[in-house]
C-alpha cells in the first residue's frame, strides 16, 4: 500500500487562501471562447474602459528587477517581469516575457474598477489563476490581484500600465419626428424634423389632404391641398416613427 503524503500550509495562508475563496470561484473558469468581444466594459454612467496595455511590475528591486508575482522566489519557472494584456470587449488575452499565453475575461466596473480574471501556467507547467481587480486613474490601470499556482504557492500580482483614456458609451437615441403631430390651416404649411436613427431619413404619407417637398432628408415640408386628415412617416435604419396631420 503507497504511504500518502499530506503538505500542510501554515495557517495564515490558509484562512488567506479560503477568504478569496468565493471571489475566485466568481471569476475562475472565464475561458476566451465564452466572453463577449463584442461588448463593451461600461460603468452604469456608460464610460467604457479598455484596460489593455504593457503592465510592468509597480516597484523596483535592488537588482534593477521588478516582478509581478510577490514573493516572487516562490513563483515556479521563470519570474515575471511583464505582462502585455490586451482587452476586446470582454475578453483579455495576455503575453509575458516568459513566453506564455494567458486568457480571461473582465466585468463589473464600479468607480473606475473593474474586476478580472486570467488563466495560465508557468514556464515549469503550474497551472496559475490570476484574479483581481483594474483600476483606472489618470491614463494608468494599476492591478492588484491574487495568484493561485497548483501545488500550493498563493501569492499576490501586482503591475501598472498606461493606457487609453474611458469614452463614453452614448446610446443612439431613438427615431423620433417633431412635432409628432399638427393642424394645418387653410393654404398653409408645416416642417417636420426627424432625429435618432442613423441619420439617414425616408419620408411618406398616407393621406391625400397635402404635399410633402421631399422624400428624403432630416426635414420636409408638409403643404396642406384640402381638408382632411394625414399620418406622416418617416423610416431610418429599419425603424419608423409617425405624425398625426390634419388639415382643416
Amino acid at each position: 500500500m503507497e504511504k500518502t503524503t499530506r503538505i500542510r500550509l501554515p495557517a495564515a495562508m490558509l484562512a488567506w487562501t479560503l477568504a478569496l475563496l468565493p471571489a475566485l470561484l466568481a471569476l475562475s473558469g472565464c475561458e476566451t471562447d465564452s466572453s463577449n468581444t463584442s461588448s463593451v466594459v461600461s460603468d452604469k454612467s456608460g464610460t467604457v474602459y479598455d484596460f489593455s496595455g504593457l503592465y510592468h511590475g509597480s516597484s523596483t528591486n535592488a537588482d534593477g528587477s521588478s516582478y509581478l508575482v510577490f514573493p516572487h522566489e516562490r513563483q515556479s519557472g521563470t519570474k515575471l517581469t511583464w505582462m502585455r494584456i490586451v482587452q476586446n470587449g470582454s475578453s483579455l488575452q495576455g503575453y509575458d516575457n516568459a513566453g506564455k499565453n494567458w486568457h480571461g475575461s473582465v466585468s463589473t466596473v464600479a468607480d473606475a474598477t473593474a474586476r478580472f480574471s486570467l488563466e495560465g501556467a508557468t514556464t515549469a507547467g503550474a497551472a496559475v489563476t490570476i484574479a483581481g481587480t483594474m483600476a483606472y486613474a489618470s491614463s494608468q490601470s494599476t492591478i492588484s490581484a491574487s495568484w493561485l499556482e497548483a501545488g500550493g504557492f498563493s501569492g499576490s500580482f501586482f503591475a501598472t500600465a498606461t493606457v487609453s483614456a474611458p469614452s463614453t458609451n452614448t446610446p443612439s437615441a431613438g427615431l423620433q419626428i417633431s412635432p409628432s403631430s399638427a393642424t394645418i390651416a387653410t393654404n398653409g404649411s408645416r416642417t417636420f424634423t426627424a432625429s435618432g436613427g442613423n441619420g439617414t431619413y425616408t419620408w411618406a404619407h398616407s393621406g391625400s389632404c397635402g404635399t410633402l417637398s421631399a422624400d428624403t432628408g432630416s426635414t420636409v415640408v408638409y403643404r396642406h391641398d384640402s381638408a382632411g386628415t394625414d399620418t406622416l412617416t418617416v423610416t431610418s435604419d429599419g425603424k419608423s416613427a409617425t405624425a398625426t396631420i390634419v388639415c382643416e
